[in-house]
Protein backbone atom coordinates (compact mmCIF):
# COMPACT_ATOMS: atom_id res chain seq x y z
CA UNK A 1 0.00 0.00 0.00
CA UNK A 2 2.94 2.13 0.94
CA UNK A 3 4.39 1.55 -2.14
CA UNK A 4 1.32 2.14 -4.51
CA UNK A 5 0.59 5.72 -2.34
CA UNK A 6 4.65 6.92 -3.03
CA UNK A 7 4.29 6.03 -7.13
CA UNK A 8 0.57 8.28 -6.59
CA UNK A 9 2.70 11.21 -4.93
CA UNK A 10 5.47 10.84 -7.35
CA UNK A 11 2.93 10.76 -10.37
CA UNK A 12 1.25 14.04 -9.08
CA UNK A 13 4.76 15.89 -7.99
CA UNK A 14 5.31 15.02 -12.15
CA UNK A 15 2.09 16.38 -12.95
CA UNK A 16 2.84 19.81 -11.09
CA UNK A 17 6.38 20.09 -12.43
CA UNK A 18 5.02 19.43 -16.00
CA UNK A 19 2.24 22.17 -15.63
CA UNK A 20 4.57 24.82 -13.83
CA UNK A 21 7.01 24.50 -16.63
CA UNK A 22 4.26 25.00 -19.19
CA UNK A 23 2.91 27.77 -17.53
CA UNK A 24 6.57 29.28 -17.35
CA UNK A 25 6.56 28.96 -21.35
CA UNK A 26 3.73 30.71 -21.90
CA UNK A 27 4.38 33.36 -19.12
CA UNK A 28 7.82 34.29 -21.03
CA UNK A 29 5.71 34.73 -24.86
CA UNK A 30 5.69 38.15 -25.71
CA UNK A 31 1.76 39.70 -25.62
CA UNK A 32 2.15 41.15 -28.92
CA UNK A 33 3.95 38.04 -30.36
CA UNK A 34 2.53 38.06 -33.75
CA UNK A 35 0.44 34.31 -35.02
CA UNK A 36 3.28 32.29 -37.61
CA UNK A 37 2.23 31.77 -41.03
CA UNK A 38 -0.28 35.11 -41.32
CA UNK A 39 -2.53 34.95 -44.35
CA UNK A 40 -0.03 37.40 -45.46
CA UNK A 41 3.36 37.13 -47.49
CA UNK A 42 6.13 38.92 -47.87
CA UNK A 43 5.31 37.99 -51.44
CA UNK A 44 1.53 39.59 -51.81
CA UNK A 45 2.56 43.02 -49.42
CA UNK A 46 5.99 43.57 -51.71
CA UNK A 47 5.31 46.80 -54.58
CA UNK A 48 2.10 48.16 -53.26
CA UNK A 49 0.44 44.96 -52.22
CA UNK A 50 -1.79 44.56 -55.25
CA UNK A 51 -2.73 40.81 -55.12
CA UNK A 52 -3.33 38.62 -52.49
CA UNK A 53 -4.69 34.69 -52.04
CA UNK A 54 -6.77 33.67 -48.72
CA UNK A 55 -7.68 30.91 -49.56
CA UNK A 56 -10.36 30.56 -52.21
CA UNK A 57 -10.54 34.34 -52.18
CA UNK A 58 -8.27 36.34 -54.52
CA UNK A 59 -8.34 39.90 -53.53
CA UNK A 60 -6.92 42.25 -56.20
CA UNK A 61 -6.91 46.32 -57.37
CA UNK A 62 -7.95 46.62 -60.66
CA UNK A 63 -6.69 48.95 -63.19
CA UNK A 64 -9.18 51.74 -61.96
CA UNK A 65 -7.81 51.34 -58.26
CA UNK A 66 -10.63 49.25 -57.22
CA UNK A 67 -10.90 46.40 -54.74
CA UNK A 68 -12.13 43.17 -55.93
CA UNK A 69 -12.45 39.86 -54.57
CA UNK A 70 -13.09 36.68 -56.67
CA UNK A 71 -14.32 33.68 -55.53
CA UNK A 72 -14.76 30.37 -58.04
CA UNK A 73 -18.33 31.23 -58.25
CA UNK A 74 -18.18 35.08 -58.39
CA UNK A 75 -16.57 38.70 -58.44
CA UNK A 76 -17.38 41.13 -55.63
CA UNK A 77 -16.69 44.61 -56.22
CA UNK A 78 -15.57 46.32 -52.68
CA UNK A 79 -14.37 49.23 -53.62
CA UNK A 80 -14.42 51.40 -56.81
CA UNK A 81 -10.94 52.99 -56.73
CA UNK A 82 -8.04 54.50 -54.13
CA UNK A 83 -7.04 51.18 -52.93
CA UNK A 84 -3.26 49.37 -52.39
CA UNK A 85 -2.04 47.29 -49.51
CA UNK A 86 -4.50 44.36 -49.59
CA UNK A 87 -3.85 42.30 -46.22
CA UNK A 88 -6.48 39.06 -45.67
CA UNK A 89 -7.64 38.55 -41.98
CA UNK A 90 -10.13 35.37 -41.57
CA UNK A 91 -12.69 36.00 -44.57
CA UNK A 92 -12.30 39.69 -44.45
CA UNK A 93 -9.84 42.36 -45.90
CA UNK A 94 -7.63 44.97 -44.52
CA UNK A 95 -6.55 47.58 -46.90
CA UNK A 96 -5.79 51.34 -47.10
CA UNK A 97 -8.06 53.52 -48.96
CA UNK A 98 -7.21 57.32 -49.28
CA UNK A 99 -5.16 57.44 -46.08
CA UNK A 100 -7.13 55.06 -44.19
CA UNK A 101 -6.87 51.41 -42.70
CA UNK A 102 -10.58 49.62 -44.18
CA UNK A 103 -11.94 46.54 -43.05
CA UNK A 104 -14.62 44.97 -45.41
CA UNK A 105 -15.98 41.70 -45.72
CA UNK A 106 -14.77 39.68 -48.96
CA UNK A 107 -18.38 40.37 -50.40
CA UNK A 108 -18.05 44.41 -49.92
CA UNK A 109 -20.55 44.78 -46.90
CA UNK A 110 -19.37 45.50 -43.24
CA UNK A 111 -17.17 47.89 -44.33
CA UNK A 112 -15.50 49.76 -41.67
CA UNK A 113 -12.38 52.40 -40.38
CA UNK A 114 -9.88 50.68 -38.21
CA UNK A 115 -7.49 53.88 -38.05
CA UNK A 116 -7.19 57.28 -39.48
CA UNK A 117 -4.48 59.01 -41.26
CA UNK A 118 -1.55 56.13 -41.82
CA UNK A 119 1.48 56.11 -44.76
CA UNK A 120 2.44 52.25 -44.57
CA UNK A 121 0.87 49.33 -43.07
CA UNK A 122 0.58 45.29 -42.57
CA UNK A 123 -1.47 42.80 -40.83
CA UNK A 124 0.61 40.03 -38.90
CA UNK A 125 -1.34 37.81 -37.44
CA UNK A 126 -3.86 40.07 -35.14
CA UNK A 127 -2.06 42.93 -35.36
CA UNK A 128 -2.01 45.75 -37.80
CA UNK A 129 1.80 47.52 -37.98
CA UNK A 130 1.13 51.16 -39.64
CA UNK A 131 2.95 54.77 -40.18
CA UNK A 132 1.25 57.02 -38.56
CA UNK A 133 0.61 60.28 -40.25
CA UNK A 134 3.96 61.60 -38.86
CA UNK A 135 5.56 58.48 -39.96
CA UNK A 136 5.70 56.95 -36.68
CA UNK A 137 5.23 53.14 -36.38
CA UNK A 138 2.36 52.05 -34.67
CA UNK A 139 0.90 48.85 -34.06
CA UNK A 140 -2.81 47.44 -32.67
CA UNK A 141 -4.72 44.74 -32.22
CA UNK A 142 -7.58 44.04 -34.15
CA UNK A 143 -10.85 44.78 -32.56
CA UNK A 144 -9.35 46.34 -29.43
CA UNK A 145 -9.01 49.98 -30.58
CA UNK A 146 -5.65 50.40 -28.97
CA UNK A 147 -2.71 51.92 -30.39
CA UNK A 148 0.90 51.85 -29.30
CA UNK A 149 3.52 53.74 -30.61
CA UNK A 150 6.99 52.13 -31.22
CA UNK A 151 8.61 55.55 -31.30
CA UNK A 152 10.59 54.16 -34.06
CA UNK A 153 10.50 56.27 -37.83
CA UNK A 154 11.06 53.92 -40.94
CA UNK A 155 11.90 55.76 -43.51
CA UNK A 156 10.80 53.08 -46.15
CA UNK A 157 9.47 49.60 -46.15
CA UNK A 158 9.18 47.31 -43.13
CA UNK A 159 8.12 43.86 -42.36
CA UNK A 160 7.87 41.65 -38.85
CA UNK A 161 9.40 37.95 -38.09
CA UNK A 162 8.48 36.26 -35.20
CA UNK A 163 8.98 39.19 -32.25
CA UNK A 164 10.89 41.31 -34.40
CA UNK A 165 10.77 44.62 -37.00
CA UNK A 166 12.70 45.10 -39.88
CA UNK A 167 12.84 48.57 -41.12
CA UNK A 168 14.61 50.70 -43.60
CA UNK A 169 15.85 53.51 -41.50
CA UNK A 170 18.81 56.02 -41.44
CA UNK A 171 20.62 57.20 -44.34
CA UNK A 172 18.37 54.15 -45.39
CA UNK A 173 20.40 51.29 -43.93
CA UNK A 174 18.03 48.25 -42.64
CA UNK A 175 17.69 48.14 -38.92
CA UNK A 176 15.88 45.41 -36.95
CA UNK A 177 14.04 45.96 -33.23
CA UNK A 178 11.84 44.48 -30.75
CA UNK A 179 8.07 44.63 -31.67
CA UNK A 180 7.84 46.78 -28.54
CA UNK A 181 10.52 49.44 -29.96
CA UNK A 182 13.22 47.82 -27.93
CA UNK A 183 16.45 47.31 -28.47
CA UNK A 184 17.58 48.74 -31.93
CA UNK A 185 20.03 47.71 -33.93
CA UNK A 186 21.50 48.22 -37.54
CA UNK A 187 21.37 44.67 -39.47
CA UNK A 188 22.90 46.20 -43.29
CA UNK A 189 25.56 48.91 -43.19
CA UNK A 190 24.44 49.90 -46.82
CA UNK A 191 21.16 51.92 -48.24
CA UNK A 192 18.34 49.67 -49.18
CA UNK A 193 15.17 51.09 -51.21
CA UNK A 194 12.94 47.94 -50.96
CA UNK A 195 13.39 44.40 -48.83
CA UNK A 196 11.41 41.28 -48.16
CA UNK A 197 11.71 37.91 -46.14
CA UNK A 198 11.67 34.43 -47.78
CA UNK A 199 12.52 31.72 -45.96
CA UNK A 200 15.56 32.48 -43.90
CA UNK A 201 16.96 34.83 -45.87
CA UNK A 202 16.87 38.81 -46.74
CA UNK A 203 16.34 39.79 -50.17
CA UNK A 204 16.81 43.43 -50.72
CA UNK A 205 17.72 46.75 -53.44
CA UNK A 206 20.92 48.36 -52.80
CA UNK A 207 22.24 50.52 -55.79
CA UNK A 208 19.97 49.05 -58.16
CA UNK A 209 20.87 45.36 -57.50
CA UNK A 210 19.08 42.70 -56.16
CA UNK A 211 21.36 41.44 -53.02
CA UNK A 212 20.58 38.85 -50.33
CA UNK A 213 21.93 37.83 -47.07
CA UNK A 214 21.07 34.93 -44.26
CA UNK A 215 18.69 36.66 -42.04
CA UNK A 216 20.68 35.62 -38.73
CA UNK A 217 24.07 36.77 -40.03
CA UNK A 218 23.94 39.94 -42.76
CA UNK A 219 27.71 39.06 -43.20
CA UNK A 220 26.81 36.68 -46.03
CA UNK A 221 26.03 38.54 -48.95
CA UNK A 222 25.37 37.46 -52.63
CA UNK A 223 24.37 39.81 -55.20
CA UNK A 224 22.18 38.63 -58.27
CA UNK A 225 21.06 41.12 -61.03
CA UNK A 226 20.19 44.84 -61.52
CA UNK A 227 16.55 45.55 -61.40
CA UNK A 228 13.84 48.06 -60.98
CA UNK A 229 11.93 46.11 -58.32
CA UNK A 230 11.78 42.39 -57.42
CA UNK A 231 10.04 39.53 -55.68
CA UNK A 232 11.10 35.96 -54.60
CA UNK A 233 8.75 33.11 -55.78
CA UNK A 234 9.49 29.60 -54.24
CA UNK A 235 13.14 29.29 -55.54
CA UNK A 236 12.87 31.83 -58.58
CA UNK A 237 14.07 35.47 -58.33
CA UNK A 238 11.48 37.54 -60.28
CA UNK A 239 12.48 41.04 -61.65
CA UNK A 240 11.80 44.31 -63.54
CA UNK A 241 14.21 45.93 -65.73
CA UNK A 242 13.69 48.50 -67.81
CA UNK A 243 9.60 47.06 -68.12
CA UNK A 244 10.94 43.43 -69.20
CA UNK A 245 10.21 40.51 -66.56
CA UNK A 246 13.20 38.54 -65.54
CA UNK A 247 13.17 34.73 -63.67
CA UNK A 248 16.93 33.40 -62.35
CA UNK A 249 16.71 30.76 -60.39
CA UNK A 250 18.92 31.81 -57.31
CA UNK A 251 19.73 28.87 -55.28
CA UNK A 252 21.69 27.24 -58.83
CA UNK A 253 24.97 29.58 -58.90
CA UNK A 254 25.35 28.80 -62.40
CA UNK A 255 21.89 29.55 -63.44
CA UNK A 256 21.61 32.38 -65.67
CA UNK A 257 18.45 34.85 -66.09
CA UNK A 258 15.45 33.90 -68.28
CA UNK A 259 13.67 36.59 -69.75
CA UNK A 260 9.76 36.21 -69.45
CA UNK A 261 7.65 36.57 -72.16
CA UNK A 262 4.56 38.50 -70.94
CA UNK A 263 3.22 39.36 -73.79
CA UNK A 264 2.25 42.61 -71.92
CA UNK A 265 5.69 44.27 -71.66
CA UNK A 266 6.44 46.35 -69.83
CA UNK A 267 5.01 44.98 -66.94
CA UNK A 268 5.14 47.57 -63.41
CA UNK A 269 4.04 46.57 -59.91
CA UNK A 270 5.41 42.86 -59.48
CA UNK A 271 2.90 40.72 -56.74
CA UNK A 272 3.04 37.06 -55.99
CA UNK A 273 0.77 35.12 -54.03
CA UNK A 274 -0.07 31.11 -54.21
CA UNK A 275 2.42 30.84 -56.39
CA UNK A 276 1.93 32.46 -58.85
CA UNK A 277 2.89 35.98 -60.36
CA UNK A 278 0.68 39.16 -60.18
CA UNK A 279 1.89 42.65 -62.05
CA UNK A 280 -0.25 45.36 -64.11
CA UNK A 281 0.88 45.41 -68.04
CA UNK A 282 1.18 48.24 -70.50
CA UNK A 283 -2.43 48.37 -71.00
CA UNK A 284 -2.46 49.55 -67.29
CA UNK A 285 -4.59 45.98 -66.80
CA UNK A 286 -3.46 43.30 -63.68
CA UNK A 287 -2.45 40.10 -64.92
CA UNK A 288 -2.05 36.66 -63.13
CA UNK A 289 0.78 34.36 -64.82
CA UNK A 290 2.98 31.94 -64.08
CA UNK A 291 6.92 32.62 -63.34
CA UNK A 292 7.34 31.50 -66.68
CA UNK A 293 4.81 34.03 -67.94
CA UNK A 294 2.18 30.93 -68.98
CA UNK A 295 -1.44 30.50 -68.13
CA UNK A 296 -2.08 34.54 -68.34
CA UNK A 297 -5.23 35.65 -67.21
CA UNK A 298 -6.38 39.59 -67.57
CA UNK A 299 -8.02 40.50 -64.07
CA UNK A 300 -10.91 42.85 -64.83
Amino acid sequence: MQTKRKYALLLILLTALFAAVILGAIALIPFDAPEQAPANSSGNLMNGGYAAKDGGLLYYIDENGGLVCRTEQSTYRITESGCDLINPYNSTVIYRRDGKIMQSNFTGSGTRVLVEDVQEMLVIGNWIYFTDSSGTLCKTKIGSGKITSLNLRPAGPFTVSGTSVFFIGDKGYLYTAQTDGTNVEPFLGEPVSQFMMHDSHIFYLSSGKVCATLAANSASKSTFAEADEFIVLDTSLVYIKDGALYSLEYENTDAKPVKVETGVDPVTRLNACDGRLYCFGADGVPYSMRKDGSERQALR
